[in-house]
C-alpha cells in the first residue's frame, strides 16, 4: 500500500498483513516492486517543503513500513513526525522492518515496534539530519 504526495497524513489505521506500507512525501518519487509484497521507494529532493505525519496506527504483520521524504536545499523542510504507533510485529516468524528516512528532521514521540514472539526481532532505522526520539 502506498500513500504518495507532497504532504502525507495518517489519522486512522493503515494495515497490510505480510506486505508493505509506503508513505513518501515529495514532488517526484519512484516505486520499485520487488515481489513478495515488498516495495522500495526513492524520493528525489524536493523544491517544496514536505511532511509525513502519522497520528494513529500503521501496522504490518512481518512486513515493512517505509516513510521517506527529502528536501533539495536549506530553504525547504522535510519532516517525518510519528506521534502514533508504527508496528511491524509477528507472532509466527521474525519481526518486520521499519525505515523512517527524512532529509531534514525525523521525530518520534509515539511508539515504534518490530518484535516477534517466535523468531528474531525486526529492525527499526531512523535517518535524518535531525533524527530523535521525544517524550
Amino acid at each position: 500500500m502506498g500513500l504518495l504526495a507532497p504532504n502525507v497524513r495518517n489519522e486512522g489505521v493503515v494495515s497490510a498483513l505480510q506486505g508493505s506500507v509506503v508513505m513518501a512525501a515529495g514532488e517526484k518519487m519512484t516505486l520499485d516492486f520487488n515481489g513478495g509484497g515488498l516495495i522500495n521507494v526513492q524520493v528525489d529532493p524536493s523544491q517544496i517543503s514536505t511532511l509525513i505525519e502519522n497520528e494513529h496506527l500503521v501496522q504490518v504483520g512481518n512486513g515493512q513500513v517505509l516513510m521517506s521524504t527529502s528536501a533539495a536545499n536549506g530553504l525547504q523542510t522535510s519532516v517525518i513526525n510519528n506521534s502514533g504507533n508504527i508496528e511491524a510485529n509477528s507472532m509466527v516468524s521474525d519481526g518486520g522492518v521499519i525505515h523512517l528516512t527524512g532529509g531534514k528532521t525525523v521525530i518520534n514521540s509515539g511508539e515504534i515496534s518490530a518484535v516477534s514472539t517466535q523468531g528474531n526481532g525486526g529492525r527499526i532505522e531512523m535517518f535524518g539530519d535531525n533524527a530523535g526520539v521525544m517524550g
